[in-house]
C-alpha cells in the first residue's frame, strides 16, 4: 500500500474510532436514573425525618395528559391535581433508610382537549396507591420514581360518551395506565425549602429509564407538580 493509500486508511480508522466515541458518549448521555441511599430531611434544623409527615401535592398550572390512538396523540387535560392521603417517610416496608412516599393522585377538571365527543367519569382521574421514590438520581438531577405499591395499574381512566349520541372510540371503564413513571425536582439534593416543585414530561422520564403506557402506547405526563411537607422545610440527601 502507498502512503496515499496508508494514509486514507488511517484517516478513516481514526474517523471510525471518533465516530464510534461520539456514539458511546451520546448513548451515555442520558444515563437511566440510579437509586441512592438518600433520606429525607425536615425542619429548621434539617434532621433526618422519624415516622411519617404529610405530604400535599398542587398543580402549578395546568396538567397535560396524552397517549397516541390511531397515529394521532390525543390530549387531556386537567386544570387541578392534589395528593390524597399523602405521606412521606424513611421507614417503608421494603425501602428501609431511603427517602419514600405513599398516596393516591387525584386530577380534577380532567377534559378531552380535541375528542370532545369523550369525557372522563366525573371530570377526574384518581390514581390507584402509588410509592413515590424520591431516592433517585441522574447526574445532579434528583429524580422521583412512581409507580404502583401493588400490582400494575397506576391510573384506571373511566372514559364515556360526552352526552347521549356521542360516538367516543375509546370509551370504556376501567382502562388502566401501568408502569413507573420519572419526575425531575426543580431542586437537587441537599437543597431544603417549604415547597418542592416536580417536573414532569415524556422525555424526563425516558432518559430515567421508563414511562407509563396505555396497552402497549406511551402515556405522557407534562406539567408540575408543587409538592408540601405541613409547612415545614423539607428536601433529601
Amino acid at each position: 500500500m502507498g502512503r496515499r493509500g496508508g494514509a486514507a486508511a488511517r484517516g478513516s480508522i481514526a474517523a471510525f474510532v471518533a465516530f464510534a466515541t461520539l456514539a458511546v458518549l451520546a448513548s451515555n448521555a442520558y444515563a437511566a436514573a440510579t437509586t441512592n441511599k438518600a433520606e429525607w430531611y425536615t425542619g429548621s434544623t434539617f434532621t433526618t425525618l422519624t415516622g411519617k409527615q404529610v405530604l400535599t401535592a398542587s398543580a402549578a398550572e395546568k396538567i397535560e395528559l396524552a397517549f397516541p390512538f390511531g397515529g394521532l396523540a390525543i390530549k387531556m387535560r386537567a386544570n387541578s391535581a392534589s395528593c390524597i392521603e399523602c405521606s412521606i417517610t424513611n421507614e417503608a416496608s421494603g425501602h428501609l433508610g431511603v427517602a419514600t412516599g405513599t398516596g393516591r393522585l387525584l386530577f380534577s377538571e380532567a377534559f378531552f382537549l380535541e375528542a370532545t365527543t369523550c369525557k372522563f367519569k366525573e371530570d377526574k382521574i384518581t390514581s390507584q396507591p402509588l410509592l413515590f421514590e424520591a431516592h433517585y438520581t441522574e447526574g445532579e438531577r434528583w429524580l422521583v420514581k412512581i409507580s404502583p405499591v401493588s400490582g400494575e395499574t397506576d391510573l384506571t381512566l373511566n372514559i364515556e360518551a360526552n352526552k347521549p349520541g356521542d360516538i367516543c372510540p375509546f370509551e370504556g371503564s376501567g382502562t388502566p395506565v401501568k408502569g413507573a413513571n420519572f419526575g425531575e425536582f426543580k431542586s437537587k439534593t441537599g437543597v431544603f425549602a417549604v415547597e418542592q416543585p416536580v417536573n414532569f414530561s415524556l422525555p424526563i422520564s425516558e432518559e430515567a429509564g421508563s414511562n407509563w403506557t396505555f396497552g402497549s402506547q406511551r402515556f405522557a405526563v407534562t406539567g408540575t407538580l408543587n409538592l408540601k411537607a405541613g409547612g415545614n422545610t423539607f428536601g433529601v440527601k
